[in-house]
């Protein structure tokens, strides 16, 4: 996540609130079984429930079997659903996107 600079809050309190709007995205009853996540829905739903504290928010896989862009569409099988498991340790705030970032 970049924080917008131009807004005073915490490293803490902007994971804190990523955090709690995933979960509010991924509420079980906004979801139904086999339906592909995306993750351009989860951005537009996060710049406008996080604005002012967020200028940009990318995502990127921690496994390193994975490569940036590879969760950018989750496709669930009939029987699944799509639920998020996000803690404040899978947020990191940063300055701004480089490419460092996005491996």
């Amino acid at each position: 996540v970049v924080k917008n600079s131009n807004y005073v809050i915490s490293d803490n309190d902007v994971k804190a609130a990523v955090v709690g709007a995933i979960n509010t995205f991924f509420d079980i009853n906004n979801w139904d079984f086999g339906e592909t996540f995306y993750f351009s829905e989860l951005s537009a739903y996060l710049h406008q429930a996080l604005t002012p504290k967020i200028s940009s928010i990318i995502i990127v896989p921690t496994s390193t079997s994975l490569a940036f862009g590879n969760l950018y569409q989750i496709n669930a099988e009939a029987d699944e659903i799509v639920i998020s498991a996000a803690t404040a340790d899978n947020v990191e705030v940063i300055s701004a996107i480089t490419a460092a970032q996005l491996v």
